[in-house]
């Protein structure tokens, strides 16, 4: 694969563009459009098939999305129950499943629910810690789809403003 010729050969620009295909010009060449999800393909691209990552990523984005909106839920009402309905209606919203099916770089939204409930903690708790992992998160966000970056630098804006 053409993939695997890019990691040995340390070709940076052979991990999202294929010169060999359709050329002079080339194709995108990466499966995934986030950084995030290219990263976890290259490697796992040397055990599993391209299929069973993709199933494997999108599976994952229902489960963290879910806990991660469980978690805010829970900070913010401290009621387990309805972080517990709050967290199955985002991981499971018809929004999820539809840009699932054909846009896997807007179905990674299981690092949103993190970010927001960092970010807030950082607000009301302060601490150095909140604020790492806050970051850590925002980078994932911004890995994972960049319409989610902006969303969540509104949010970020208004929360710390």
């Amino acid at each position: 694969m053409v993939h695997k010729k890019a990691v040995q050969e340390v070709n940076l620009t052979a991990f999202t563009h294929d010169n060999l295909l359709f050329y002079p010009n080339g194709i995108e060449s990466m499966p995934f459009p986030s950084a995030f999800n290219q990263i976890l393909y290259l490697l796992l691209s040397r055990f599993l098939d391209l299929h069973v990552i993709y199933t494997i990523l999108w599976l994952l984005t229902f489960i963290i999305g879910a806990a991660g909106a469980y978690l805010l839920v829970k900070y913010l009402t401290d009621n387990k129950y309805a972080a517990f309905i709050a967290g199955i209606v985002f991981a499971f919203s018809p929004y999820h499943f539809s840009r699932g099916l054909c846009f896997f770089g807007a179905a990674t939204i299981q690092w949103i629910p993190f970010c927001a409930l960092f970010l807030m903690k950082t607000v009301k708790e302060g601490g150095t810690k909140n604020s790492v992992i806050a970051g850590i998160f925002f980078v994932l966000v911004a890995m994972s789809d960049l319409q989610y970056l902006i969303f969540m630098g509104i949010f970020a804006g208004l929360v710390l403003l």
